[in-house]
């Protein structure tokens, strides 16, 4: 899939913007603050009907905007089927607006998948020198991309830890009134769980050896035959899930088994008021060479591995779809040294549309080739 088009209309600082666009690759160059990461965040915003920089939509609407005007992103996809859907996001002081081929959509559910995206940025090494949330929200948007399944999953589960959590905090029930009332909501964490904690399992299956292929890509064929990348998922529940989702017997017995763990979890989950167990508090970790990679992976071989984990998200996605993600890399080049640089630009196959950001044309090495060059501020393009 790619973006045939794009228009762009008071996003943070970019006043205006429309243009055709090609499958391929296209380099967005111009110094800091004139809108290179705002594009690829209203990019984004068409993904998910989201930022992947902040949590407050009226962040990227510029303060001009109160008078009346909003901000605007809108585009015509290509699918590899050939056919094609048109996307736009409004955002504007208290509204929000998302339509798919010209129709109001009351769910931000009903975007996501329309455009897949993976997004390459400087802070992607909170990936693995961060906490467990931000690896947990790495497999929450690459999941909820590939299958509206999760998705959907997920937000009934959400909706239920926040009932539940809710209870947890109030006072003025007994012991017995809190048992009574958190149960049904016990029972509706354990059947969203199950599934989300095994589609995440059976994604990291898929993700490490491609994630190890992609890892050898950066380093030396002579560090290559011992510096070995693995991923490993942990589990808050502490038993092993169904190998296979199609089983009726073993995934209401790991249901059952999670509804006894919060049971048991219960006295303990009312004095912290919140839940403890579950897919919000689990986490996976990278290993490197046997050793955990957050704790003693010097800086390149940390950007190295999160380059590999983005590079294999990719990959992942595009099998399980059948078509390839759009790529948006953030000043990526600026990050690495030559050697890292001239591999990353060798792995971005032709058929990724990629959007890739940067200060000076001298961070790519000479002879690279891109399909489009967009300067910016706005006045050059």
């Amino acid at each position: 899939m790619y973006l045939e088009n794009i228009f762009i209309d008071q996003f943070r600082c970019l006043s205006h913007l429309e243009t055709d666009l090609p499958p391929g690759r296209i380099l967005i160059i111009g110094n800091n603050a004139t809108g290179k990461t705002s594009l690829l965040e209203a990019v984004f915003y068409l993904v998910t009907g989201r930022s992947f920089r902040t949590r407050i939509d009226n962040d990227c609407v510029p303060w001009r905007s109160a008078t009346g005007s909003c901000a605007c992103v809108r585009a015509t996809v290509r699918h590899a089927a050939g056919d094609s859907c048109r996307l736009a996001v409004t955002l504007g002081p208290g509204i929000k607006s998302v339509r798919i081929d010209d129709q109001p959509i009351d769910r931000l559910a009903s975007l996501w998948g329309r455009l897949r995206a993976v997004v390459f940025t400087p802070d992607d090494l909170q990936l693995i020198k961060g906490g467990p949330a931000e690896r947990r929200r790495y497999l929450d948007v690459a999941l909820s991309q590939i299958s509206p399944d999760y998705l959907f999953r997920l937000q009934r589960y959400n909706n239920a830890l926040r009932q539940r959590n809710a209870l947890l905090k109030r006072n003025d029930l007994s012991d017995r009134d809190l048992r009574a009332n958190i149960a049904p909501w016990d029972t509706q964490l354990a059947e969203q769980a199950i599934p989300i904690l095994m589609m995440r399992q059976d994604f990291l299956s898929g993700l490490e050896p491609r994630t190890a292929r992609m890892y050898e890509k950066f380093l030396t064929e002579e560090i290559a035959e011992t510096e070995k990348i693995r991923l490993s998922y942990n589990n808050s529940l502490r038993f092993e899930l169904p190998e296979e989702s199609g089983l009726d017997e073993p995934l209401q017995e790991a249901r059952m088994r999670m509804v006894e763990l919060l049971r048991e979890s219960l006295e303990d989950d009312r004095r912290r008021g919140q839940t403890t167990i579950g897919p919000h508090r689990d986490d996976f970790q990278v290993f490197l060479s046997g050793k955990l990679a957050r704790d003693f992976a010097s800086q390149g071989q940390v950007r190295s591995a999160v380059l590999a984990l983005r590079f294999a998200e990719a990959q992942e996605m595009e099998a399980r779809t059948g078509e390839p993600p759009v790529a948006l890399l953030d000043d990526i080049a600026s990050e690495l040294d030559p050697v890292r640089k001239e591999r990353l630009l060798h792995l971005l196959r032709p058929e990724w549309q990629t959007f890739m950001t940067t200060t000076r044309r001298e961070d790519f090495p000479p002879g690279s080739h891109f399909d489009a060059v967009l300067p910016l501020p706005l006045d050059n393009f």
